[in-house]
């Protein structure tokens, strides 16, 4: 028991500094040494964002410009491995089903791709999956939400992440909006309590109140902080590893201003 608790103690450690950092770091992959699978996604200012996904031999990286009205996007997509695997990966707008499909097998050259218009959120699913059918494959879903109607969405900073490690089935996550930033992790030690813990900061100067809540199903962790630059604990157990993870910045004069992404379940 005491060396599952150091253990944990560990992994939450690492993956908490990895998580506040993966913003403003080049990438939760180079933050974090331990092997893993992830996504992240920022804005680099508030007319371009950066995003990158990977699985065991495989990434998805792009870059793409945001307007509030349009966006457009470019990336590549890489299979670094000769194992009959290969990268699949989909992409579709709020408004645009089906904006591309791409596949690269058993270390050939890279995949690229270009989208020159599109509204609403991009979505990406990431695939690392057999070369021969049937594609029972893993699998990991991106999602940058959209911008129309909330351009201070379109803020140097704003971004999410989620690195899963599969050798200890812990993940670390983060969200960040203005006014709001979330992190934390959790372990996922059974089908039936997965324990999570992290933090909510107010990152406002003013009268705003910062919140967040990891919900699955019907199943609510949540906490909220009124100090500006003050954090509170965001902690709880949930039923299942996968949830929605929500940012919200309330300036009490007017409606909220939230963000909300899914989180995958661990992965095998």
């Amino acid at each position: 028991m005491a060396t599952m608790l150091g253990r944990v103690l560990t992994y939450s450690v690492v993956f908490a500094a990895a998580a506040a950092a993966s913003v403003v770091a080049a990438g939760p992959a180079e933050a974090i040494v331990i092997p893993s699978y992830g996504f992240s996604w920022h804005y680099d200012s508030p007319t371009s964002f950066a995003y990158q996904a990977w699985l065991p031999g495989v990434a998805l990286n792009g870059t793409g410009t945001d307007s509030g009205t349009s966006r457009t996007t470019l990336g590549t997509l890489t299979d670094k491995l000769v194992d009959g695997n290969c990268a699949v990966a989909l992409g579709s707008g709020d408004n645009d089903v089906g904006l591309f499909s791409k596949q690269v097998c058993d270390a050939q050259p890279a995949a690229t791709f270009a989208i020159r218009a599109f509204t609403g959120a991009l979505t990406f699913k990431l695939c690392w999956e057999p070369a021969s059918p049937p594609p029972y494959g893993l699998c990991i879903v991106i999602k940058i939400p959209s911008s129309v109607g909330d351009s201070a969405l379109r803020t140097t900073g704003t971004g999410a992440s989620w690195t899963y490690a599969p050798i200890a089935s812990w993940y670390a996550f983060s969200l960040t909006r203005p006014g709001v930033h979330v992190f934390g992790n959790a372990y996922d030690s059974n089908p039936v309590a997965v324990p999570l813990s992290g933090a909510v900061q107010n990152t406002s100067s003013g009268w705003t109140c910062a919140t967040a809540s990891a919900v699955h199903l019907n199943e609510d962790v949540n906490a909220s902080v009124c100090a500006a630059g003050q954090q509170e604990t965001l902690s709880g157990t949930l039923t299942g590893a996968s949830m929605t993870l929500h940012a919200c910045s309330d300036g009490l004069l007017g409606p909220p201003w939230c963000i909300a992404i899914p989180l995958p379940a661990t992965l095998p």
